[in-house]
């Protein structure tokens, strides 16, 4: 007969934890946990206190737990890594409980974000539709008045004329009318209205600093590209630059097709890639950092609304994590979760990481734990991530490097090649620099450099 476990287990945990030896683990030569206990000794202990099934409920009342969190005891499994709850056996169990209460508000208010997301989208779809099905009543109306005018006119003169008129009339119609008008203001409906309270009490609008100045393009070593930070002057392409930030100290590496590197993007259809490699100076939430374009003055040329709201819907519920906020006069911005927009992200125990000048920088994410822990490949990294993942860190003891690759921005001709189409940016960006930008919401920087381009000058100027 099987012998419950103890209601009060705190005896119990105080004994285990004077039994078990601590110290810092090294695992699979990516890193090192701080005064863990191995698993294997904790069975050896339980075989006499109580069995599995009773450290297992240790770890259901918090007072120990594997270290990403990913395992209960098991026997005969692999080697495993435990730590104790510290604040448990000081008492500090209310702290843990209010912690617990507002992670759950969270993600509960979460949720609901989401349910808005998608019933806003539904909205908008609907609003569409019937802004269509309006406009093809409208037409088949008057093509039928059409039709009695014609059949009651006699001569064929007042016929080719109505006909004529019609037809342009049902011309007009279709050409400028079967979308949602631009100008016509949307709807009011309980969705945006709780979305627009919620966005007040839960984010808050920091004005962005955004440098304004460079020197004269015939100064720049780079023309017709230059590289900056918010400070100093230029940086070399090509070539590591040490920073440091409040949150991050390591190097950046760039290049640009068509300005050296060329060994690189030889039989590559890349423009343009970006490592940043380093260590965070705390601990951040994987999904609280991200990166992008953000700007401090209004965007330009733009396509109509009714084309960016569906596309920003269509973000949305593809990367709910995403903020696309184009059409604001003040700070528009496009950011999007760090971890899922890198197409490389590399951990590595720190005097181990990769050489940021090397061609084929691999993935390597199983330090992240859990559903890592076997490693994933970057399109599995970035799906996971694209949709947000909570109490997944980035954590200062190891070294991240991220390496942003693509093929669409050519920072030499300053624009965006669709393929079929290729489109300028400083006729979109009004003046203001593309950026390599890492923040978190709440507007701490990472890191954040320009890359200008002569064309933002002449365009300044005009």
């Amino acid at each position: 007969m099987l012998t419950p476990p103890p209601t009060d287990l705190r005896p119990l945990a105080l004994l285990m934890r004077s039994s078990l030896p601590l110290k810092d683990r090294l695992w699979l030569n990516l890193k090192i946990y701080h005064q863990t206990f191995l698993g294997s000794d904790a069975l050896k202990f339980l075989e006499s206190h109580g069995g599995v099934d009773v450290g297992n409920q240790l770890i259901r009342e918090g007072w120990c737990w594997h270290v990403c969190k990913a395992h209960y005891f098991e026997p005969g499994g692999p080697t495993l890594f435990y730590e104790w709850n510290e604040s448990k056996f000081n008492g500090s169990e209310n702290s843990i409980v209010s912690s617990d209460r507002v992670k759950i508000l969270e993600e509960e208010i979460e949720i609901l974000n989401d349910s808005l997301s998608d019933v806003e989208f539904r909205v908008g779809y609907l609003e569409s539709r019937v802004a269509m099905l309006i406009n093809i009543i409208r037409l088949i109306s008057l093509y039928v008045s059409a039709c009695i005018i014609w059949f009651y006119l006699n001569d064929n003169l007042h016929k080719i004329i109505a006909t004529s008129l019609i037809t342009i009339i049902s011309i007009y119609i279709l050409s400028h009318q079967v979308n949602p008008s631009d100008s016509s203001p949307s709807p009011s409906n309980p969705v945006k209205t709780l979305r627009r309270k919620m966005s007040r009490i839960f984010t808050t609008e920091i004005p962005i600093l955004q440098r304004t100045t460079v020197p004269h393009p015939s100064e720049w070593k780079n023309y017709p590209v230059y590289l900056c930070a918010e400070e100093g002057g230029e940086l070399p392409l090509n070539s590591e630059i040490p920073f440091e930030t409040e949150l991050f100290k390591g190097r950046l590496l760039v290049r640009v097709r068509g300005m050296g590197s060329e060994d690189y993007f030889k039989s590559r259809s890349r423009k343009f890639q970006c490592i940043v490699q380093g260590k965070f100076k705390e601990d951040i939430e994987v999904n609280d950092l991200l990166t992008g374009h953000e700007f401090a003055r209004g965007l330009k040329n733009l396509p109509p609304n009714w084309i960016l709201n569906v596309g920003e819907r269509l973000i949305k519920r593809l990367a709910p994590s995403t903020v696309v906020e184009l059409r604001k006069s003040i700070n528009p911005k496009a950011m999007s979760v760090l971890g899922a927009t890198s197409q490389v992200l590399r951990i590595d125990m720190f005097g181990q990481e990769c050489d940021i000048k090397s061609y084929g920088i691999e993935e390597e994410n199983k330090v992240f734990g859990g559903i890592f822990e076997e490693g994933l490949s970057s399109i599995k990294r970035k799906k996971i991530l694209t949709k947000g993942i909570e109490g997944l860190k980035y954590e200062k003891e190891s070294v991240y490097t991220f390496d942003f690759y693509q093929h669409l921005l050519d920072c030499k001709r300053y624009e965006i090649d669709f393929g079929v189409k290729k489109v300028k940016l400083d006729k979109i960006v009004d003046g203001q620099p593309l950026q390599i930008l890492a923040k978190t919401r709440d507007g701490r920087v990472a890191w954040k450099f320009y890359i200008w381009h002569e064309s933002l000058v002449d365009s300044r100027r005009s």
